[in-house]
């Protein structure tokens, strides 16, 4: 069964995004390094430095575009899934998929009993003076559009947070591929 608490998700999947926020400067550093690299023509000059430059340009290069398109991506997919979060409920929420799908029916089916029971009790009573005080009997209508209506709302929330766990587990699977292409391009440099 599924449980989200909005709080924690919504902290956690903030501080993910702003931790791949704040790795840009070192990428962007490392990137002009490279390039600095690359200019020094006719100061640095030989095998070793075409060797050196050749290593940044071909071996490394390829790493870290691999690992900025990694944290572009890693930043779009949890700030969209923090969006859909945000749309969803009040950021103090926990949902319980267990409660929403039985506990709540279950308490909803037995207060219907209850009420029926209750309320068949009263409008008895209130027939049996009829011909003393003149009262409508209670109807049941509302209270019982009402529970629908709780009931509705229970199934419609588990199903969302089953979908909302689908969708952000289809969004994030992606990454996985993205994280294992950086690393297999990390381990051909080693």
């Amino acid at each position: 069964m599924k449980v989200i608490d909005f709080t924690e998700a919504n902290s956690f999947l903030k501080q993910v995004v702003k931790k791949y926020a704040e790795r840009k400067d070192p990428i962007v550093a490392f990137e002009k390094a490279v390039a600095k690299l690359k200019s020094l023509e006719g100061v640095l000059e030989g095998e070793g430095a075409d060797a050196l430059k050749e290593h940044y340009q071909d071996q490394q290069m390829p790493v870290i575009n691999k690992y900025k398109e990694f944290r572009s991506q890693t930043m779009i997919v949890f700030g969209s899934i923090r969006g859909t979060l945000n749309e969803m409920e009040d950021e103090n929420a926990l949902w319980r998929e267990s409660f929403m799908s039985d506990k709540v029916p279950s308490g909803l089916n037995a207060f219907e009993e209850a009420a029926e029971e209750n309320l068949s009790e009263i409008n008895a009573t209130i027939a049996s003076v009829d011909d003393l005080v003149s009262i409508n009997p209670i109807q049941t209508d509302s209270l019982f559009e009402a529970t629908e209506t709780a009931r509705t709302h229970s199934q419609e929330t588990a199903e969302a947070l089953v979908e909302f766990d689908d969708d952000s587990t289809e969004k994030i699977e992606p990454l996985e591929e993205l994280s294992s292409e950086w690393s297999n391009a990390v381990a051909k440099i080693g």
